[in-house]
């Protein structure tokens, strides 16, 4: 089994949904959230997270969310402006 689909398995035993579609509109992303994603998992992994936008959604959902952004100066405005919803950073 290839890794990336291994992984994937692997967060689907765990009860993460994983989705690469893309997103048209934020709208479309916030209903897809909050139908989907959220409620219908255990947790959420976010890649390219950028500033957090949908940090305060993430937090009324009660979601496990693990944040992940690669450019260090994005990184530092994520953290700050989810710092009120973090409980443990990484």
């Amino acid at each position: 089994m290839k890794i990336k689909k291994l992984i994937i398995s692997i967060l689907g035993w765990m009860g993460i949904y994983v989705s690469r579609l893309p997103i048209v509109s934020n709208e479309q992303f916030i209903a897809k959230i909050e139908n989907e994603f959220i409620r219908n998992s255990r947790g959420v992994l976010h890649i390219g997270e950028h500033l957090g936008q949908e940090g305060e959604r993430y937090f009324q959902s009660s979601a496990k969310v693990i944040w992940v952004e690669a450019i260090p100066a994005v990184y530092q405005q994520l953290v700050n402006n989810i710092s009120r919803l973090v409980i443990t950073e990484f």
